[in-house]
């Protein structure tokens, strides 16, 4: 397991070499130009010249590149173009919010998922899967974007119900930065007040987030449960005696379970693409929203490090998945 892992982690310096140099290229071929974006539309060609040399814009890109990858081996992602902070230290100031968000939806449709597919196989072929289908399918379509400005619509403006936008209420102090999530900070300090206006503030930017992986998770659970359901090592169990409810969880969802993982990797891959429309809808102060105010000021370093960050965590993620199997199916070891 160990040299697995040693391997896995060396593997990762290619793919986030090769993710550095298409994320520079796609940020350097954005019609625009920086200079002028920060310099405004009254400045004359001379100063937009001189800040144009001053950020290095004028040097070839393979020199901006080289640039870019020495300060990046120092753990340096440069200074943003627009807020004039280290880009870490923006990102590291955002990664609270996106993370717990993105938590949340992932429990949303994790556990959504499960529950709804393992009843659809329970179930099938009746009224209750025809409707679960109906509804995964309907999950798929429906543009994430569209069923929030729905939600808002629906929910804050004609019942106010729920919050339309933020992290917290206005008029609520925001819990002790201690780990930068809301819930949690919210709970270790006991501010019950900040804990309730932070989960209603969630509920439907994480319900948006959630729907279309959580179609996807029912989908997958019921196929591999159906798949799984009439194996001989499940007949066997039933001819024992047990009860179905312990055959259907012990012996077959455990199983069932196991693309269900595999599918939880490319699940964070959507849920992190996902965040930048949802913050944007929501207007939630996270990495989302910070890539897309940088993408309209053309700031290039804040759209790599998002982009870098963004990769390092997918591939985190799907190591994480590949080391679950050995405690989900005791046949897979790795040497």
């Amino acid at each position: 397991m160990f040299t697995y892992l040693v391997r896995r982690v060396f593997l990762l310096i290619p793919v986030l070499f090769g993710i550095s140099v298409l994320a520079f290229l796609i940020a350097n071929l954005i019609p625009g130009d920086p200079a002028r974006l920060q310099a405004g539309p009254n400045a004359s060609r001379k100063v937009v010249e001189g800040l144009r040399e001053k950020l290095g814009l004028n040097d070839p890109l393979y020199v901006q590149y080289t640039r870019y990858l020495s300060r990046l081996l120092r753990g340096d992602l440069g200074i943003s173009l627009r807020t004039k902070r280290s880009v870490l230290e923006d990102l590291k100031t955002r990664f609270p919010a996106t993370f717990e968000l993105t938590i949340i939806a992932l429990l949303f449709s994790a556990i959504g998922g499960i529950l709804i597919g393992t009843l659809a196989a329970v179930k099938h072929d009746t009224v209750i899967d025809h409707t679960s289908r109906v509804l995964a399918l309907a999950g798929v379509a429906v543009p994430a974007f569209w069923l929030g400005i729905m939600l808002q619509l629906v929910f804050f403006f004609h019942l106010r119900l729920l919050p339309s936008s933020g992290r917290i209420g206005q008029f609520i102090s925001s819990p002790g930065h201690i780990t930068g999530l809301y819930v949690f900070d919210s709970l270790i300090a006991g501010n019950w007040v900040a804990l309730g206006s932070s989960l209603l503030h969630l509920v439907m930017p994480a319900v948006t987030l959630s729907l279309g992986t959580l179609a996807l998770v029912s989908r997958t659970v019921r196929a591999s449960m159906l798949d799984t359901m009439f194996l001989d090592y499940v007949q066997t169990a039933r001819s024992k005696g047990l009860r179905e409810r312990v055959v259907t969880v012990k012996h077959v969802l455990r199983n069932a379970l196991v693309p269900v993982v595999t599918m939880s990797g490319m699940t964070l891959a959507v849920l992190l693409g996902g965040t930048v429309l949802i913050e944007t809808v929501f207007t939630w102060p996270g990495m989302g929203l910070y890539v897309v105010d940088s993408i309209f000021a053309l700031d290039f370093p804040a759209i790599m490090g998002f982009t870098l960050l963004a990769a390092v965590i997918v591939q985190t993620m799907n190591l994480l998945v590949d080391v679950s199997y050995v405690f989900l199916d005791p046949r897979i070891r790795y040497g």
